[in-house]
């Protein structure tokens, strides 16, 4: 019983040697044995990022208000607007789409030139339209012009309405407040 023993220990040596030489050179043959497992943690949740505008301007009872920008963690950037038609008397229906929402940065257009457009009839409005900005950073000045036009629809555009209601905003890098939701 004894010579076995004797057999089993050298196999066993064997076996510890090659194990710690698979652990690479110069490394102690302890090192294998006392490494954690590799283990994967999860990778943060991207927060999407909202910077509220807070921006109303009215003419001839229109009014367009920005809201916010939402930039979500993959995928482009956009512009949330309320619009609405509250002219003192009846007044044409409007049309609004947006290829007439202009945001520039850096001198660059980044909007969106297509997408669902909102008509608006008197008294009517549209909360959360949306322009998709693409390449939108923060930190650069940026400009908003948006444009309204009486429906092209209209048998006989009333006066006034032959040429389009125009709206601008500047804003700077500091001008708006970012919050994180996830």
């Amino acid at each position: 019983m004894r010579e076995m023993r004797l057999a089993i220990l050298p196999v066993a040596l064997a076996a510890a040697v090659l194990v710690s030489g698979c652990g690479g050179v110069n490394q102690p043959a302890h090192s294998a044995a006392s490494a954690s497992p590799a283990t994967s943690s999860p990778t943060p949740r991207a927060k999407t990022v909202t910077y509220s505008l807070e921006s109303t301007s009215s003419e001839r009872g229109v009014t367009l208000a920005l809201k916010r920008i939402v930039v979500p963690p993959n995928g482009p950037a956009e512009l949330v607007m309320d619009i609405a038609n509250w002219s003192r008397r009846p007044g044409p229906d409007l049309e609004f789409d947006p290829s007439r929402v202009v945001v520039r940065q850096a001198g660059r257009r980044i909007s969106s030139k297509s997408g669902p457009s909102a008509g608006l009839t008197y008294g009517g409005s549209a909360k959360g339209f949306t322009v998709q900005l693409t390449g939108f950073r923060p930190d650069l000045p940026y400009t908003i012009t948006a444009a309204v036009l009486a429906d092209t629809g209209l048998r006989k555009v009333p006066s006034g309405w032959h040429r389009p209601l125009r709206f601008r905003w500047r804003f700077g890098a500091n001008s708006v407040t970012a919050s994180a939701t996830t």
